[in-house]
């Protein structure tokens, strides 16, 4: 069964997580690829990569940086385990952890699993129609999309 894309809830879900991440909610993601799309996307605030330290590590940093995150792992089977057990340990050392954004960008991207092929999907929105109109919308709010490949 083919899914159907969502841009306009992917949008909305997007701009959530600018939003918040401009007001100081971290975001996690598992490694420098991935760090990078998120740059590429927009993401200008902390992003805290889980692989390149150790689980503890990862932790601490988060607590040094802020009291909400926003866990951005891939949508595979490694990647929700990880999602899961940071949210378990962050809660318990009450983190707010806005799970309800990753579930939505989840439902939103349907097919894709991988953070990294975020830029890619943008991309695809930004090229192809009928989805032209995103650029205005991005411009209206005062977004500059140089960034988008």
């Amino acid at each position: 069964m083919r899914r159907i894309i969502n841009p306009d809830e992917f949008w909305e879900i997007w701009d959530q997580i600018i939003t918040e991440n401009r007001e100081g909610t971290v975001i996690i993601t598992e490694g420098k690829h991935d760090l990078n799309v998120l740059r590429k996307l927009l993401i200008k605030g902390v992003i805290i990569t889980s692989r390149t330290q150790n689980f503890w590590e990862t932790i601490e940093r988060i607590l040094k940086w802020s009291k909400r995150v926003i866990i951005l792992t891939d949508f595979d089977e490694e990647g929700e385990k990880e999602a899961e057990k940071l949210t378990h340990v962050l809660r318990q050392l009450g983190i707010e952890v806005l799970d309800s954004v990753r579930r939505g960008l989840k439902r939103a991207l349907k097919s894709i699993r991988r953070i990294e092929e975020l830029d890619k999907y943008v991309h695809f929105l930004m090229e192809n129609k009928p989805f032209k109109y995103v650029e205005e919308e991005f411009v209206r709010k005062g977004i500059i999309l140089h960034n988008v490949p």
